[in-house]
């Protein structure tokens, strides 16, 4: 009986040890450098309309402390008189407040009654961190909560409008769900991501996703990440974007890589469940030239959402593309928001 129980002990201790020998392996594999992983061809991005941006005046950063201590830089576009509501902005996947997102804080400024801060996402821009990295997902979600905090110390009496344009709309999204949708009025969601399971990316004849924005997937880092529940491979690179060197040469805010953290924090993995959870005003704005997402099946998530009718806007901009659309996209902002005030005056 003692040997039987002692061969059990053995075979335990023989099965531990594979397992961890294992995943030993599977950390070292996910650890090894991008270029292991990545496709060999980088794809360059043919944006095509991309955005003229020459009569755009760059403001410059002011900046607040994370929680960690992280400087994070924002930009700051008043209305001559006190605003009555406040757009909250997040760029997208790789980028920066640049010239590009900047033209519509200018642009809703001029309204006299709307405010636009944008924000570098911890790790892009002028905001401090390792590039393209977060000590975790809800470190990000927590730097929203306090961009949030800031807007509403600032502008007490004002309404709050979360948007985020294509990864920054994933980012936004996950806030909402991570954190409270109390903590803001509505979301404005410009050409939004909608995660990696959402089927809403551009394919070809053979299914095949037309426009790859990503270079290279290491899927590893993210395997191993979610068997240690989330304590080893958040800061490896996992994500690789197809900025191309001249690109990246002329831009040097934008970044080439994203670690598993960083991705985590702006993809919905479960898209129809978060929509199912949202039931505060949304609109989403997605150009029908997009040459990243199918705009169709992008907007056909808004279904989904709790929010009553009157405060749930789809729209499809003509003859726009995914970048294109921040070039008019103020507009449609205007609009929504004006109408969006007069409900929730009338519901108050």
């Amino acid at each position: 009986m003692v040997m039987s129980w002692i061969s059990k002990k053995k075979k335990i201790v023989l099965k531990a040890n594979r397992l961890s020998n294992i995943f030993t392996l599977l950390f070292l594999m996910a650890t090894m450098t991008p270029s292991s992983f990545a496709d060999k061809k980088t794809e360059k991005i043919l944006w095509k309309k991309v955005p003229d941006t020459t009569h755009v005046t760059l403001k410059q950063p002011e900046f607040i402390k994370a929680t960690d201590g992280v400087k994070l830089a924002y930009y700051t576009f008043l209305p001559k008189g006190e605003p009555t509501s406040v757009v909250l902005l997040y760029h997208g996947g790789g980028a920066y407040i640049s010239k590009v997102y900047q033209q519509i804080g200018w642009q809703l400024a001029k309204t006299d009654s709307i405010a636009c801060y944008m924000a570098d996402v911890r790790g892009h821009g002028h905001s401090g961190g390792p590039r393209g990295d977060a000590p975790s997902p809800k470190h990000v979600w927590q730097d929203i909560d306090d961009m949030v905090k800031l807007v509403k110390q600032k502008h007490p009496q004002a309404n709050v409008f979360l948007a985020g344009h294509s990864a920054g709309g994933g980012l936004s999204l996950n806030y909402l769900s991570n954190f409270t949708q109390k903590s803001v009025d509505g979301v404005l969601l410009l050409a939004p991501y909608l995660g990696p399971n959402s089927g809403i990316f551009r394919a070809d004849e053979y299914g095949k996703r037309k426009n790859k924005f990503v270079n290279g997937v290491r899927r590893l880092p993210f395997i191993v990440n979610w068997l240690s529940f989330g304590l080893l491979c958040g800061n490896s690179r996992a994500i690789t974007f197809n900025y191309t060197d001249k690109q990246l040469a002329a831009n040097p805010g934008l970044t080439k890589y994203y670690t598993v953290n960083m991705s985590l924090a702006g993809s919905v993995w479960d898209t129809k469940k978060c929509f199912e959870n949202l039931s505060l005003p949304i609109a989403l704005f997605i150009g029908a030239g997009d040459e990243v997402f199918n705009p169709k099946l992008s907007l056909q998530y808004l279904d989904y959402v709790q929010t009553p009718d009157h405060l749930v806007e789809k729209q499809l901009i003509p003859n726009e593309r995914h970048l294109s659309i921040l070039s008019v996209i103020h507009k449609n902002i205007i609009d929504v928001v004006q109408k969006w005030e007069k409900t929730l005056k009338g519901e108050s």
